[in-house]
């Protein structure tokens, strides 16, 4: 019997806004986020790539050729952006990310892409001093 997908949040998580608020305010202040009567929790269901299966009126010959052309053979054709180095790129990047979301299967856990991703290695307690966050971002990309 799966177990996928199990990452879900808990049936204990608050829905409604001020029961957020009560267990989520101080870091939603933090980064930014205002909650308020008009809060409602997002559903993974409800993204650009999960809705081409799950919404009908979505749903179409073009959203599953989207997804054929990686699971199946694609088919390169004149026009920029479809050639064969394209769709190589492009399937390159979907397979790292099938790598990372298949590594929690076991336990029903689907990880990446728009879930969270478990920390599997431990995180260095001497952080790395930045003098110059600019100079620093370029040199990471």
């Amino acid at each position: 019997m799966s177990v996928w997908p199990r990452n879900r949040p808990p049936e204990d998580t608050p829905a409604d806004p001020v029961e957020w608020t009560a267990s989520h305010g101080d870091s939603d202040r933090l980064a930014g986020f205002e909650i308020d009567e008009r809060f409602s929790r997002f559903s993974q269901l409800d993204d650009m790539f999960s809705r081409a299966f799950a919404d009908q009126t979505v749903a179409s010959k073009h959203t599953r050729g989207f997804f054929d052309s990686y699971r199946m053979q694609a088919a390169p054709r004149r026009g920029e952006g479809f050639a064969q180095r394209d769709f190589a790129l492009r399937n390159a990047a979907w397979s790292v990310s099938d790598m990372v979301s298949a590594r929690r299967n076991d336990a029903g856990k689907r990880e990446g892409f728009t879930s969270p991703i478990e920390i599997d290695t431990p995180i260095v307690e001497d952080r790395l001093p930045i003098e110059d966050r600019r100079a620093f971002t370029d040199e990471l990309k």
